[in-house]
């Protein structure tokens, strides 16, 4: 499968999670425990489905023969955006740029809700 498919594909999965986090953030708020098991099930999938987009993007890489090509590829893919070359790889590198900034606010929405649920006991510090 194409990269930037993958790319593209895991920021939609990115934004399901986002949004399914808000729903929990809103049973939280609203001491919904009910809701609260069902969302974070909900949220199960979408982050599994990332775990396999992520896994093909390595395995595609690592099937670049190029070494350089790999090696300019995995910088785009890190957020690189300068060292994209042509129209394709600049797509990519936004899709990737965009992917991480979902990345960091879904890392940050679950510590928030981390500590809402489970207060001094969250995984986080």
């Amino acid at each position: 499968m194409d990269i930037f498919v993958l790319a593209k594909r895991i920021g939609n999965l990115f934004n399901e999670v986002e949004d399914i986090s808000l729903q929990l953030a809103e049973a939280i708020d609203r001491r919904d425990e009910v809701s609260m098991r069902m969302i974070v099930a909900m949220r199960y999938e979408p982050i599994q489905k990332l775990s396999v987009a992520d896994r093909a993007i390595r395995e595609h890489l690592d099937s670049i023969d190029n070494s350089e090509d790999a090696k300019r590829i995995r910088a785009i893919m890190n957020g690189d955006e300068s060292a994209a070359q042509g129209e394709l790889e600049q797509s990519l590198a936004q899709q990737a740029s965009s992917n991480i900034r979902l990345q960091k606010r879904i890392i940050e929405q679950d510590k928030m809700l981390s500590k809402k649920i489970a207060g001094d006991k969250s995984i986080y510090p």
